[in-house]
């Protein structure tokens, strides 16, 4: 059990278990998990995303996004340091399977061009021959 926890794991339970208990220990890591995702308000170097209103600002200034564009923004905001390649962008973003690697770098730039004029779009780095990165340093 100590070596699960240690590894990362949220939660360990062992046999022999009732189904209640494994319900309830699900249902407490969703909460946990939602209400995280519902109301923090995510802020990198003055670039603000309330998930609670759907809004974005940059240094202040409201930053109109598409569905697409903000949940892209939010995916990245809440990953922060770790490069996703196309295809694991598509899977975590996009609600529909049948779209072509090329079309996240489309989105990549649209939301990089949105964020410009603030300076935030340094934020989202292309890593060579591995994918994109959302970080604060260069």
């Amino acid at each position: 059990m100590i070596a699960a926890l240690e590894a990362a794991a949220d939660d360990y339970i062992s046999k022999p278990f009732s189904v209640n208990e494994l319900l309830a220990r699900i249902k407490a890591i969703l909460r946990r998990t939602t209400a995280h995702d519902d109301t923090e308000l995510l802020d990198v170097d003055g670039l603000l995303l309330d998930p609670g209103t759907c809004r974005v600002s940059a240094a202040e200034t409201p930053v109109e996004l598409s569905p697409l564009e903000y949940r892209l923004l939010h995916f990245f905001m809440r990953h922060q340091e770790r490069v996703y390649s196309r295809q694991q962008l598509m899977e975590q973003v996009w609600d529909t399977a049948f779209v072509e690697e090329r079309t996240v770098d489309v989105h990549i730039r649209r939301l990089r061009k949105l964020l410009e004029p603030s300076g935030h779009d340094r934020l989202i780095q292309t890593v060579r021959s591995a994918g994109y990165r959302f970080s604060t340093h260069e």
